[in-house]
């Protein structure tokens, strides 16, 4: 019998509720990281994204090097804040393979909840809780 490919988780999608203090408006901040550190350079993935209704699309790219290329350490990462999400909303991220992940979340202005998510994933999505630092 052929064994099934494991799939092993590759990012971590961090989904948070943000007060813009400058705006003076409630936002969602979705922060894309790697689980690889790289210890050469911290790299930006490059990102194609859109709000359509009440889905959001994710379609990863690849990396590139930081614009400002003095050397740093830490996962590689994309930022993006949205405006006036409310309601529940699914969530999809393709990979470079064009394998999409698809979740399900409710997003309010002050908590945002997992509804669901699917079984076998690359992407794990974290809620409520603000992103690490670069260690």
């Amino acid at each position: 019998m052929p064994r099934k490919k494991s799939q092993t988780l590759e990012y971590r999608l961090f989904i948070m509720p943000q007060f813009n203090e400058r705006e003076q408006r409630f936002t969602t901040m979705f922060v894309l990281q790697t689980t690889k550190f790289f210890s050469s350079f911290q790299y930006e993935i490059s990102m194609k994204e859109r709000v359509e209704g009440k889905a959001v699309h994710f379609k990863i790219l690849g990396l590139r090097t930081p614009q400002l290329s003095l050397p740093a350490f830490g996962h590689a990462h994309f930022t993006k804040e949205y405006e006036g999400l409310r309601g529940t909303y699914m969530i999809h991220v393709e990979g470079l393979d064009g394998t999409v992940n698809s979740f399900t979340v409710r997003i309010t202005q002050k908590k945002i909840v997992l509804v669901k998510a699917p079984p076998r994933r690359f992407v794990d999505v974290v809620v409520d809780q603000p992103v690490a630092a670069s260690e």
